[in-house]
This record gives C-alpha cells, sequence and structure tokens, in this order.
C-alpha cells in the first residue's frame, strides 16, 4: 500500500487493509423451487455485475481523480471510463462474478482483499452500482440482487441493535407486572399472530410473553424500541386517544376526530392529543379518563 510518486508529485494510496464480501440477497420462494437457497440460484448458476451507466448512458467513473490517477500509474492502464477502445469497465478484469458452488447461496460469496488493486476497483464498482445494497441493513429491498459486507460496519450496527434490544428488554421488565403497560404497548404495537385477540381479558402473563416474543426478531426489536423510546407521556396521549375510540368517547373518520356528538376536535392524531392537553378541554378529558378508569377496573 505504498504511496506513488507520479508526475513529481506523490499520490497517497487508497489501498486499505481490510476485506469485505459480496454475498447475493435471497429470494423469496419461486414458482419452480419452495427452497430459497435454490429460488435465489441454483448450483452452478452465475450472476454478474459490472459499472454502472448514468441516465445519458455513459459510465459511471467509480474511483475519484485521485484513486484513478494512483492505480493508472501503479497498473499502467487506462482508468477512463469514456474511453472508445479498451475501455476497462467493459471488460471482464472490471466484472464482479458471483458463483454459486453449493446448495447454500452464501457458497456464492465472493471476498475482496482491499489491499489488492484490482480488488479494491470492483468494491468501488459495487459501491456504485444499483443492484447492490451497501450494508446488511439495506438487503431486504426488494430491487437489492447483492449485499456489500462490510466487518466494521456491521459491528457498528450490531452495537446499535444491541443498545436498542437492552432498552427493550428493560423497559419490559419494568413494566412486567402492569397488566394495563402491557396491553397497552402491545395494542400501539399489534403483533401480526396475536393483534386479532389481544383484549383486557388476556392474562398479565400472557401480555408479557407475547411482547416477549417480539425481542427475539431484529425487525420487531426496532418497532418496539421505536415505541418504548416515544416516552410515557406520549404513549399515555396514544393509548388515551386510543381508548377513547374504543369506547366510543370518540368517533374516528379517516384521520379526523370527533366528539360522539359530531364536533370535530382535530385532523390527526397530534393535534388530538394537544387538544385534550388544552386547559379549556380539561373538563372533557376528565371526564373521559375517569369513564376509561372504571372500565378498567371492572374489567380487571
Amino acid at each position: 500500500m505504498a504511496d506513488l510518486k507520479v508526475k513529481e508529485k506523490t499520490v497517497k494510496s487508497p489501498l486499505l487493509n481490510k476485506k469485505i464480501t459480496i454475498a447475493l440477497t435471497k429470494r423469496s420462494q419461486s414458482s419452480l423451487y419452495k427452497d430459497p437457497d435454490m429460488g435465489t440460484l441454483t448450483i452452478g448458476g452465475k450472476k454478474s455485475f459490472m459499472c454502472p451507466p448514468d441516465t445519458s448512458g455513459f459510465l459511471i467513473n467509480p474511483l475519484t481523480p485521485e484513486e484513478q490517477e494512483y492505480f493508472e500509474a501503479l497498473l499502467g492502464i487506462n482508468l477512463n471510463p469514456f474511453a472508445e477502445q479498451n475501455n476497462f469497465y467493459r471488460s471482464k478484469r472490471a466484472m464482479i462474478i458471483l458463483t454459486k458452488i453449493g446448495r447454500r447461496t452464501e457458497s456464492a460469496n465472493l471476498v475482496l482483499d482491499l489491499s489488492k488493486p484490482y480488488d479494491y476497483i470492483k468494491y468501488k464498482i459495487a459501491l456504485i452500482n444499483p443492484r447492490v445494497a451497501k450494508t446488511w441493513a439495506d438487503k431486504d429491498n426488494k430491487s437489492y440482487e447483492f449485499v456489500i459486507i462490510d466487518g466494521d460496519v456491521e459491528f457498528k450496527d450490531e452495537l446499535t441493535y444491541t443498545k436498542k434490544e437492552d432498552a427493550v428488554i428493560k423497559y419490559l421488565y419494568s413494566i412486567e407486572g402492569s397488566k394495563k403497560k402491557l396491553f397497552d404497548l402491545l395494542r400501539m404495537y399489534g403483533i401480526e399472530s396475536a393483534s386479532k385477540q389481544v383484549t383486557y381479558s388476556n392474562s398479565t402473563e400472557w401480555l408479557y410473553n407475547e411482547l416477549k416474543k417480539a425481542t427475539r426478531k431484529k425487525s420487531e426489536v426496532e418497532k418496539l424500541y421505536n415505541l418504548v423510546s416515544l416516552g410515557e407521556k406520549d404513549i399515555a396521549g396514544k393509548i388515551f386517544l386510543a381508548d377513547c375510540v374504543t369506547m366510543n368517547l370518540l368517533e374516528k373518520r379517516g384521520f379526523d376526530y370527533r366528539l360522539s356528538g359530531g364536533d370535530k376536535i382535530a385532523s390527526n392524531e397530534m393535534d388530538a392529543i394537544v387538544w385534550f392537553e388544552n386547559k379549556l378541554n380539561s373538563s372533557t378529558r376528565v371526564r373521559f379518563e375517569q369513564i376509561i378508569e372504571d372500565y378498567y377496573e371492572k374489567h380487571k
């Protein structure tokens, strides 16, 4: 990774002492294969991509001017993406090919050593290709066929996720004995497998266990974290509105919130919460709160 002297100046080496992996994103089962691994690519199959064109049809230069200057001097090749003859980016040397050598999709993984010039250039091509997800977190977007797995980035993402997971589990422990709070959180969250059967008649243990199940999936932890990070006040405001609608104290028409008499109080959830926080409407809020409290007390 030594720097090069080019035209009486020193050009810093962009090469990195690290490796990244180009992987295939798994497709859902196809009409021919129920197995996602085989539905993604059959054994012996290949998938590839190259330097992409812009909207005008010209190849996009994956390298910075400094990188291009460095590699042209180091490799003795023309890296101009507009070259009409012997265009490097249209050759097989610039093609990223993944070959599936076993049943599992991971057998097609291609490791690029970024301390090697050609591998580094392929990495830069992958970064600008619209078919390639730039991080593992982006890979579920259906338009991506490939994903870059960078250990450094994934470690940071995992660290962030772990903190969120810890926050969610800590919050669940804090409300473990409160049936109302568990019920409220579960109702806000709306777990697909349980959403149709969540009622206040469910036991406290059942409500807690349903929420605990959600912490087993990364995507569900993210959803729960977004809720618990709102804070008690915001959660309480959302739940109060939900209770009012459930008990027919409020009517929700589209995004509008109306009193049972038909008077519109707000055009969205946030404005409805603010309406009840207004001192001018405190008597209505107190009356509704008493009705809600009596209901839950009766149905303990």
